[in-house]
Formats: C-alpha cells, structure tokens, sequence
C-alpha cells in the first residue's frame, strides 16, 4: 500500500498530536497522583500463624522478611501472601508449617538487613528460633529510593552488597534462603549484573 506525500504528512500530524496528547495526559495524571496520594493503611491482624493443623509430623518453620509486600499493605487482612504460601506448603509437604513474618513497612534492603542484626542488648528478632527456610521479599522500596534528593543513594554494587549480607544473614538463620526481588525494575536489574 502506498500513500501519496500528502497524506502521509497528514498521518504523521495525526499521530504527532496523538502522542503530545497522551503525553500531557500522562503528566498530568502523574502530577495527581505525586500531590494527592496517600499510601494504603496497614492491615489488622497477626503476621504469623499456622497452616496444615491437619496434618501430622514436625512443622516447618518458614520466616519472611519483607518490606510492605510482606507487611500486606493494601490487602484487607495482614500477611496474605505467608499465609497462602504457607497453606500451599503445607499441602504440598503434608505436613504442619509454623509461620513468621518480620517486616517494615517502606524499609529498603539497607533497613531490611538491619531487622536481623542483633540489636544493642545482644537480642535479634529471629535468634535460635530454627527456621527451615526464609524467604526475603524486596526490592519496590529499593527502587523508589534509589533516586532521592536528586543524587543517588545506593549504588547498585552497594545494593548487591546489601542483598548478598541479608541473604546470608537468612541462611545464618535458616536451612533454606531465598531471596525475591519484588517489583524490581529491568533497567535496575540489567545494570545490577554489570556491577556483580
């Protein structure tokens, strides 16, 4: 198919108007949304439990370690994901899983890693409790502090350093670790291998 000068000029205005006007909307919504919004609250209820009471044998002990994914911000109920993470083992394993959350809200890797540092009375939030396995969920905070003030906050050979002490302080606490980067951009990523 070809088409005359004229009207490819013509196509060319249409989609040039198009894009500025989507653009602009875009701006627009986004300028809305920096003044206007307000972060979901926290949700009630218990960020551990049990799954699997059906089941018979030694529980598996399972540990989260997390930033507002795992505190479950924006759910109706605290925890959801542990606990649908934990009902699935269970039925899996067929056997009982004890579950844990540690969690902050807004915390980043930096902050998340200081969660499982004994603090100054020598005490730790998981000391000798015997996890079988811990998972760390991070990654969105990360990302959206990465770039505050206009500078950098963490470069990404620093953030691979700080993602490699959390997992081994996990793997101190726990058999199993692993570690999830949530909601952890491409471009973050792609740049974070050429530093590692």
């Amino acid at each position: 198919m070809v088409f005359s000068p004229a009207l490819r000029r013509r196509l060319l205005r249409g989609m040039s108007c198009a894009a500025g006007g989507t653009a602009v909307l875009g701006l627009g919504q986004v300028a809305k949304l920096r003044w206007q919004y307000e972060c979901p609250g926290e949700p009630v209820g218990q960020r551990h439990g049990n799954a699997g009471a059906a089941f018979q044998g030694k529980p598996l002990k399972l540990l989260f370690v997390g930033d507002s994914i795992a505190v479950g911000v924006g759910a109706k109920v605290a925890a959801p994901l542990q606990a649908a993470c934990a009902c699935r083992l269970a039925s899996l394993q067929r056997r009982p899983v004890e579950w844990r959350t540690i969690a902050a809200n807004g915390a980043d890797v930096r902050e998340l890693n200081e969660l499982l540092e004994p603090g100054s009375n020598g005490d730790s939030q998981v000391v000798d409790l015997g996890f079988d396995i811990a998972v760390v969920l991070c990654g969105v905070n990360d990302g959206k502090k990465f770039w505050q003030g206009g500078r950098c906050r963490c470069s990404p050979r620093g953030y691979y350093i700080y993602i490699n002490s959390t997992q081994k302080d996990v793997e101190h606490i726990g058999k199993y670790a692993i570690t999830v980067l949530v909601g952890f951009s491409m471009f973050f990523g792609a740049i974070l291998g050429v530093f590692v």
